[in-house]
């Protein structure tokens, strides 16, 4: 079993490399993308994304390059394509002014308010009201018969007001 220092220190080296893997792959965009615009070529985005698995945020490094390049996702190959018409181009100075990380920062987790979804005053009223209805009912209907008294319409409303 490992000691509380040697958890410690795992945590920290994971928080170390997340950022260590964030930059890189934030180095390694700004690279593909200078490659682009030199060569034409944006193979070496398709590798960024396999190299990347599913631990990183992969989807949301798929969206970053979308927009700092003329590269369209295609979900079902699982790559970047050319789109025929060449109307975007590649933005580098943006993908230098933010990073992909900040770009798609997740948004933060809020807890669901159970209170708000529900509120116990609302179902303490419908009780309430429940057994005002059950009172009223008490008093229109035969409680030998369970049959409403509905031969005299005056002392049915009599009784129910009553």
């Amino acid at each position: 079993m490992l000691t509380l220092k040697e958890i410690n220190n795992n945590i920290n080296a994971i928080k170390k490399s997340t950022h260590n893997v964030q930059d890189k792959i934030q180095v390694t965009i700004i690279a593909c993308i200078e490659h682009g615009i030199e060569h034409g070529d944006y193979t070496q985005f398709n590798r960024l994304i396999d190299a990347m698995g599913n631990g990183v945020r992969r989807s949301d490094c798929v969206t970053y390059i979308q927009y700092v390049t003329p590269l369209n996702w295609d979900n079902k190959k699982q790559s970047f394509n050319k789109p025929r018409k060449n109307s975007r181009s590649y933005m580098l100075d943006e993908a230098n002014q933010i990073t992909w990380y900040d770009f798609t920062k997740d948004k933060k987790i809020k807890p669901i308010d159970c209170d708000k979804i529900f509120n116990l005053t609302d179902a303490q009223k419908i009780a309430e009201y429940d057994k005002r209805n059950q009172k009223i009912l008490d008093k229109i209907v035969d409680p030998d018969n369970n049959i409403p008294y509905i031969n005299d319409l005056d002392a049915l409303i009599a009784r129910s007001e009553a």
